[in-house]
């Protein structure tokens, strides 16, 4: 069995990184490998439990793996778990956490556990899983700057505020 466990300071809130996580309809655009992702069924558990089944496919080249998953997003301990529920994996199991900082960033963690039915298969895609398990932080951090033109919090506080006073004089200074 693979497994693979990451962490990263990301400087955005941590309600905009896990609504980013469980759009995953959006994933061919930011996930690095994922080809398709369709959402097959969403439907709420209660006040703060989404459940989402999604059949995915990655790859690379010629290599092309489909399955399809169940997400359970529960916002109230601010963590998404996923298992697989069919295709070529014996098990795929992933968790994301995100604790949120006193800065408003969030510190994130990603945790995946993968095991291929087919021993063949698993030798080949298992480099292809591996590469894309070790950049989904990173690629989670860029989708997150995109979606909110470029400004994680770090950003926003850092733009300094002008009145309309403020700016008059400034061009008026030139």
């Amino acid at each position: 069995m693979n497994s693979l466990e990451v962490r990263k300071h990301i400087q955005h809130d941590w309600t905009e990184l896990f609504r980013l996580v469980c759009a995953i309809e959006s994933y061919p655009q930011f996930v690095p490998c994922c080809q398709r992702a369709a959402v097959l069924t969403r439907s709420a558990q209660g006040p703060d439990t989404t459940v989402i089944d999604a059949r995915m496919t990655v790859g690379l080249s010629a290599l092309h793996v489909s399955y399809t998953t169940r997400t359970i997003a529960d916002h109230s301990t601010r963590m998404i778990s996923l298992d697989s529920i069919d295709g070529p994996l014996r098990q795929l199991r992933a968790a994301w956490t995100f604790d949120p900082d006193t800065d408003g960033g969030t510190e994130v963690g990603f945790r995946v556990e993968y095991e291929f039915e087919s021993p063949m298969l698993g030798a080949l895609a298992s480099n292809l899983f591996d590469a894309m398990f070790r950049q989904m932080l990173d690629a989670l951090e860029r989708r997150a700057d995109h979606v909110s033109g470029g400004f994680g919090v770090a950003a926003v506080r850092a733009v300094p505020h002008r009145t309309a006073r403020g700016a008059r004089a400034a061009v008026a200074a030139r």
